[in-house]
């Protein structure tokens, strides 16, 4: 359940053509391992650009107050960048193509979220609540990722 709408296609130019309006995320070594495991990076690795340095601002540091890094080409991993809603695009692009019988997202709502005797997650109404549309009352989950 996610309360902002679906991110656009991950290959949709217009969406992510201006990437001074997105949070961009930088993949390390360690992002990018995790991603290899789980099969996706080849897809998100398709939209990356990849650098040999990073920025750094300390919190409540003024625009011009960041720290400069770097990196030699001898690394073993570049860093990967990539606009955030974009990685969470291609996340879910991966997730609908490859288990779309078994995954099912909702985009546009904001559910209550509690959890049964034995731990299981259950999804009850909407944050102004509303019952959901699909579900009769509740809805039990084997796992739920939020």
């Amino acid at each position: 359940f996610e309360k902002r709408l679906a991110p656009a296609a991950s290959d949709d130019a217009s969406a992510w053509s201006d990437t001074a309006k997105f949070y961009l995320v930088g993949l390390g070594g360690r992002g990018q391992k995790a991603l290899q495991e789980l099969g996706a990076w080849e897809r998100v690795k398709a939209h990356c650009t990849f650098c040999l340095g990073r920025k750094d601002w300390a919190p409540g540091a003024a625009e011009d107050e960041g720290v400069e890094r770097i990196f030699g080409d001898d690394r073993p991993y570049k860093t990967a960048v990539i606009p955030r809603d974009r990685l969470v695009g291609v996340l879910r692009e991966i997730a609908t193509d490859t288990y779309g019988d078994a995954v099912t997202l909702h985009y546009g709502v904001v559910a209550s979220v509690r959890w049964d005797e034995e731990g299981a997650p259950v999804v009850a109404t909407t944050a102004d609540g509303r019952q959901l549309p699909h579900l009769a009352s509740e809805a039990r989950y084997d796992l739920l990722v939020g």
